[in-house]
């Protein structure tokens, strides 16, 4: 992962992500657009990763894209590596960015373990992409948003859990060794209730496709 880095809180995070977009780190980030990694990502107008929690408000962060392995990091930027392994990712609707941010981890935990994978707590970061079709677009019509998230999951695949085909679609990809959980939940109170989970199937079918 290469990008803009800072030490954080999810206070102040939003001004972390204006001074991305007013600084000159996306057109660094485009002279590396021929060594990006992350063909399952859909195109995207900023990626956040964050990790080294330090509790639940506090942590690092970097904003910007996964790149190859051995890539040459333009001045300025900051590099961290990403182990190969499995992750879920999951897609969270709610009628705007702070409906989503409130509820987002305990709705992504209730969706891994509806697959009855693990999060892996060890090797632990959480990423926010924010993509042109599913953010971007439908935030400038006014109308409902989409986050995409990424986590990593413990190296297991329970293939006959009736619970994981079900509710989220899995696949593993072919070019690298990820566990892909496809669904959108919708971002509400849940008052300590089962979050609401449910498939868009155009939309299911499309991610699908990708690989």
């Amino acid at each position: 992962m290469v990008g803009m880095y800072r030490e954080t809180s999810f206070s102040k995070a939003g001004n972390v992500w204006q001074d991305f977009f007013q600084s000159d780190v996306i057109e660094k980030l485009n002279m590396l657009s021929d060594v990006k990694s992350c063909d399952d990502i859909d195109a995207n107008d900023g990626i956040g990763l964050m990790y080294n929690f330090i509790d639940n408000q506090n942590f690092n962060i970097i904003i910007g894209d996964f790149v190859q392995t051995g890539t040459e990091i333009p001045e300025g930027l900051f590099a961290k590596h990403i182990p190969k392994g499995l992750t879920a990712q999951v897609q969270i609707e709610g009628n705007n960015i702070a409906d989503i941010l409130d509820s987002a981890y305990l709705l992504i935990t209730e969706a891994v373990e509806k697959t009855g994978e693990e999060i892996d707590y060890e090797n632990f970061y959480w990423c926010e992409v924010y993509t042109h079709e599913r953010y971007s677009v439908p935030l400038n019509r006014g109308e409902k948003v989409i986050i995409d998230y990424i986590m990593p999951v413990k190296a297991k695949i329970n293939k006959h859990s009736p619970s994981a085909t079900a509710c989220i679609a899995i696949k593993r990809a072919k070019a690298v060794n990820r566990f892909r959980s496809f669904c959108i939940i919708k971002s509400r109170n849940v008052e300590g209730k089962n979050p609401a989970i449910f498939y868009k199937r155009k939309n299911q079918a499309a991610l699908l496709l990708q690989r």
